[in-house]
């Protein structure tokens, strides 16, 4: 799917999870790095848990990353 997808879209990542542990799922889902390009600009992770924290009980979403 995602082989198909890459030449119409730009593949990002949305995760409430922590970007170290996204990251590290994405070197499994996709270890050479052909489908998910610059993955530190478009992988939209918390950095940390403070922030991860205030994701959760605050109720903000993808535009307050």
């Amino acid at each position: 799917m995602l082989r198909f997808l890459v030449p119409f879209c730009t593949l990002y990542v949305y995760s409430h999870g922590l970007k170290h542990y996204v990251m590290k799922i994405l070197e499994k889902l996709d270890p050479k790095n052909e489908f998910f390009l610059e993955r530190h600009i478009r992988v939209l992770a918390p950095e940390n848990q403070m922030r991860q924290l205030e994701l959760k009980t605050c109720g903000k979403s993808l535009t307050d990353l």
